[in-house]
């Protein structure tokens, strides 16, 4: 088969392979891809409980310059919606119907009834005052049916801290919409973010926030410029090509590979992944920076005047194509989905760019080198990438290395981020960082366990080193107190009731279904479970956060509102061998920590073992020199990430692999032996190589996603730096 007939097949299988690969894509946009994998009781509540609860199903919207009647049309105008669950703030009235039913119906057992009739009495007047102030019949309805208000009192109590009443700030009001949509349901959030954005269109200056808005805007974000970044590169490295080679038949045996990696690439992660992350994709095109080096080398040996052989150049690119294979390898272990999905792609989509490069690129020889060209070895300087890794081993010193905070791995803008936590103090939704996690064997275990903590957190309350707590307990009691309580009914309640009602300015005929109610309640117990609150759909998403089933356990969660002093609590907690303090924030930068280090060591091997490969191809010297170049630029890199974003984090990791492997390409050119006919070529090919890579990832560092922003000046700094090192470094004795 002809070059021409293969190149033909190639690219009518890669077409077909995009088909596919298109027809199977199902795409995720969910952030916890790339999180690390959490390893204790502690990261896994982190990441899988709190992460998809209710703060997942809020949104914020801001809206400039309008008037409250517009501010209640326009949220009267939201609660008509069917995904919106609640909008706040919301008129606050005593009316039986805005009570949770679940609540009304058990409110008997939700608190304690007054136990005598002096109690009642204080009730009653208390009763009576409110009356003098709102006596509409909403009011009295509630005040009729409930007057110890049990069922306001436990809403109070549940909602603790969670809500302040102020929505107006200046000239702006604010609005709180919490939907009835999971976190994990992108496709309706991104129907009801539509939504609410055309609700909004007439104010001008409106804008909206929260988890579910970032996601939506991050899919849209990731997918324009995943567009648009790979456009402007092909079309970069295409003008390229073209200026380079000048030959339309060259041009497309060096986008071909690329091409048929990127669709095999694509392929693999359809059928070995049922979602395919936006990031990876994003990434993905990068590959062309790495993979074009292979066709670009077979290319530029092969022209006229060379004296390459083909096997020789074969001989280094399979160096280097090892240790690339090696580095990206090694996130395919890494144990997170999103950059296991990178190491797939990348894995599978070099080695099918190789095998392309090679089936299609034409077979040469040379002939027989000139006298002057004979093979000659020559002094290598060590001191241009010894300079360079002591300043930046100096630099690195000097800052702090990495980044553990968890916000740092969300491609979100971090001054939304910083907005967004501002707002959410500001409109009193509780940002929590401690809570008390209550373990126990069976679900009334952990109930009467909460409620003995949640008696013990009483002197922090009172004493102010505690603002709030939020339970479940508050809204599911025990069944060992709800059957206390029951008692109390049917002992004597009614009785003390008609005692103290007797007694009172109000009319007792007012009462008659309270009376009913608690007669029948007596009779008829009708206790709380579980189940109840789960199913109703205000308290449902709160209440499956606050008490789960864990495997074996029951884990119950209790937040904790302005803790002061978490030194107290600590020794709260060392009295109650149940709860346990869960700092959340030192719980993920421990998680980042841990998962640094085990990524941090699975490269290690890979570095070894690719240490191990060059030793056995050439002589130890080279392979110092190699391993020095290599190492200098990884660490320019880091020192330039560290002093622009503050600290490494995880994909900045990623970012300083793909800068090994392209450093080690470049040296690895310069460090053969060759003949001095060849040095012209060489440095063409690993120029080309270099300013291909430099025009993919700086146009990645165009992005306005902080993460592809960070990557791709990371890589373009370390590529920078790797080419100039192997350019200037290689030869003691040579013009080239």
């Amino acid at each position: 088969m002809s070059t021409a007939q293969r190149t033909f097949l190639v690219a009518v299988l890669t077409c077909f392979v995009g088909v596919a690969a298109g027809l199977r894509l199902n795409m995720s946009y969910d952030l916890a891809a790339f999180l690390p994998p959490p390893t204790t009781a502690a990261q896994t509540l982190l990441t899988q409980r709190l992460g998809q609860g209710p703060g997942a199903q809020l949104i914020f919207v801001e809206i400039p310059g309008v008037g409250n009647e517009q501010v209640a049309e326009l949220a009267a105008t939201l609660r008509s919606h069917s995904h919106i669950r609640r909008v706040l703030p919301e008129e606050q009235t005593l009316n039986p119907s805005a009570i949770p039913a679940v609540v009304w119906q058990h409110r008997w057992v939700l608190g304690d009834l007054p136990n005598s009739p002096e109690g009642w009495q204080t009730v009653l007047e208390q009763r009576t005052d409110d009356l003098m102030f709102a006596a509409d019949d909403d009011t009295l309805a509630l005040i009729a049916a409930d007057p110890a208000l049990l069922s306001i009192s436990a809403i109070s109590r549940f909602a603790a801290g969670a809500q302040m009443p102020n929505f107006n700030r200046d000239d702006r009001h604010y609005l709180l919409v919490e939907t009835a949509l999971p976190g994990y349901e992108l496709n309706q959030q991104t129907e009801l973010i539509g939504h609410i954005r055309s609700i909004l269109a007439p104010y001008p200056g409106a804008a909206l926030l929260g988890s579910p808005v970032y996601a939506v805007d991050l899919q849209d974000d990731v997918r324009n410029e995943a567009t648009l970044f790979s456009l402007l590169a092909g079309v970069a490295l295409l003008l390229l090509m073209i200026y380079r080679f000048r030959s339309a038949y060259r041009v497309l045996g060096v986008a071909l590979p690329l091409a048929a990696g990127g669709v095999a690439g694509l392929l693999t992660l359809t059928l070995v992944f049922s979602e395919v992350h936006g990031i990876t994709l994003a990434f993905g095109f990068t590959l062309m920076g790495v993979a074009i080096d292979y066709p670009l080398h077979l290319y530029t040996h092969a022209e006229p005047g060379n004296v390459s052989e083909r096997r020789t150049i074969w001989k280094v690119l399979r160096l280097g194509i090892a240790s690339t294979l090696l580095a990206y390898g090694a996130f395919i272990f890494s144990g997170t989905p999103g950059l296991q999905q990178l190491g797939v792609f990348a894995f599978t989509g070099i080695v099918v760019a190789v095998l392309v490069a090679a089936w299609i690129t034409p077979t040469w020889q040379s002939s027989a080198p000139p006298k002057e060209a004979t093979t000659h070895t020559q002094t290598l300087r060590f001191w241009p990438p010894l300079t360079v890794l002591a300043v930046a081993v100096a630099l690195l010193a000097s800052n702090p290395i990495f980044n553990d905070n968890l916000a740092s791995l969300t491609p979100v803008d971090p001054q939304l981020l910083q907005r967004d936590a501002a707002l959410r103090r500001d409109l009193g939704v509780a940002d929590i960082r401690y809570l008390l996690s209550v373990h126990a064997d069976s679900q009334q275990a952990a109930l009467e366990a909460t409620e003995q903590t949640l008696l013990a957190l009483t002197p922090l309350l009172e004493s102010g080193v505690l603002s709030g707590v939020q339970s479940i307990s508050q809204i599911l009691p025990s069944l060992r107190t709800q059957q206390s309580r029951q008692a109390h009914l049917q002992t004597n309640g009614l009785e003390h009731f008609a005692a103290a009602l007797s007694n009172s300015l109000l009319n007792p005929a007012a009462f008659k279904s309270f009376e009913q109610a608690l007669l029948s309640q007596s009779d008829a117990p009708d206790l709380l479970e579980l189940e109840e609150l789960r199913n109703d759909p205000q308290l449902g998403s709160v209440v499956d956060t606050l008490l789960f089933e864990d495997g074996h356990a029951w884990v119950s969660l209790i937040f904790l509102h302005g803790l002061l002093d978490p030194a107290a609590v600590t020794e709260l907690s060392a009295q109650i061998p149940a709860a346990e303090l869960v700092d959340l924030k030192h719980t993920s930068e421990q998680m980042v920590a841990n998962y640094r280090g085990n990524l941090l060591g699975v490269l290690a091997i890979a570095g070894v073992l690719i240490g191990i490969g060059l030793s056995s191809q050439m002589a130890a010297r080279r392979v110092i020199w190699l391993l020095a170049n290599t190492t200098a630029a990884v660490a320019c890199a880091a020192a330039g990430s560290t002093l622009w974003q503050g600290g490494l984090s995880l994909f900045d990791l990623m970012a300083l692999t793909l800068v090994a492997g392209l450093g080690l390409d470049y040296a690895l050119f310069y460090a053969r032996e060759r003949h001095a006919g060849e040095n012209q070529a060489t440095a063409s090919a690993v120029m080309l190589c270099a300013l291909s890579s430099l025009i993919v990832f700086g146009i990645l560092s165009l992005s306005s996603i902080p993460v592809l922003h960070g990557i791709g000046t990371t890589v373009s700094i370390g590529v920078a730096t790797a080419y100039l090192l192997a350019r200037w470094g290689r030869y003691a004795n040579t013009d080239h």
